[in-house]
């Protein structure tokens, strides 16, 4: 008698991806960075197929810290260490088409910055060194 093969469980691995979309003008200069569990070719996909927008997939890695650790992380995390780094975003630069509050996935970096940025982050988990521009804050 065969017995059954039930499986529980789905190994997943967490991936962080780029795309652009070439033809969008107001998408010149900003890339796409987000956040999947399932293939990223699928995930390309379901997000551009409907509104019939072609997308270049410019990277994609492990959202994996390269520290040996296997700790995890989101875009999210990746977006802010970009924000931190003085990467702008399209509402920041008053792009018309995004709303003035609306944190989104786009960001005002080249796709090879974008993927040395995303190097950096899995090896210094968003820890910034004094290369970058930073705000000071002096309490009063």
């Amino acid at each position: 008698m065969n017995k059954p093969n039930i499986r529980t469980t789905k190994k997943t691995v967490p991936m962080i991806y780029a795309y652009t979309t070439p033809g969008i003008t107001y998408h010149d200069g900003y890339i796409k960075i987000g956040y999947t569990e399932q293939e990223v070719d699928k995930r390309l996909k379901q997000q551009s197929h409907t509104v019939g927008v072609k997308v270049n997939k410019e990277w994609q890695g492990t959202a994996i810290f390269d520290d040996g650790s296997g700790d995890t992380f989101t875009d999210k995390h990746f977006h802010t260490y970009l924000r931190k780094t003085g990467v702008k975003q399209p509402q920041d630069e008053g792009n018309e088409y995004f709303a003035a509050d609306d944190k989104n996935e786009w960001f005002h970096i080249s796709p090879n910055d974008s993927k040395n940025r995303f190097y950096e982050f899995k090896t210094n988990r968003g820890i910034v060194d004094n290369t970058y521009d930073v705000m000071l804050y002096t309490l009063r």
